[in-house]
């Protein structure tokens, strides 16, 4: 008989989801568990020329996932850019990686099919950023109005 995952307790969700990071990403490991959270490490390289990248995953049953950048411990900037792209937090390094508004995840979903591959994926539009200057991952993030001046970038392919 197959258990759907909304009728299991958050101790075996966690259970669940534990199985299934130890299966995906190996190299991964718990930091602390408890019977409803799990905040687990894995690296990351997402691509064979890609830097790896340690993330750190809270997670509580009920609430969305958290993605933290661990290493490096400060992320590179774009020479043109102030602030890092498509985060919730500079200083605290995590990583915006759905709009949850428009319910791109929920509970019922396995967070080493969803979270981490889009944090994998993350690191790459990261990665275009440094070299470009500009973010071709998407997402929605509410615009800052600027002058034209402020944004000239002599160093960017595309100011």
């Amino acid at each position: 008989m197959v258990v759907k995952r909304s009728k299991l307790n958050p101790a075996a969700q966690i259970t669940a989801e534990l199985i299934q990071l130890r299966h995906c990403f190996p190299n991964g490991k718990v930091i602390r568990k408890t019977i409803n959270s799990l905040e687990w490490e894995v690296d990351l390289q997402p691509t064979s020329l890609s830097k790896t990248y340690r993330i750190r995953l809270q997670y509580q049953v009920g609430n969305t996932p958290k993605i933290y950048v661990v290493i490096p411990e400060h992320l590179e900037k774009h020479p043109c850019e102030k602030k890092l792209p498509h985060v919730y937090s500079d200083e605290k390094q995590q990583l915006c990686l759905f709009f949850p508004k428009a319910h791109e995840w929920n509970e019922h979903m396995m967070i080493a099919k969803t979270i981490i591959p889009w944090a994998s994926e993350w690191f790459q539009f990261y990665e275009l950023w440094l070299a470009t200057g500009e973010w071709f991952g998407g997402g929605f993030h509410p615009k800052v109005k600027e002058d034209a001046a402020s944004r000239y970038c002599p160093q960017s392919n595309n100011r």
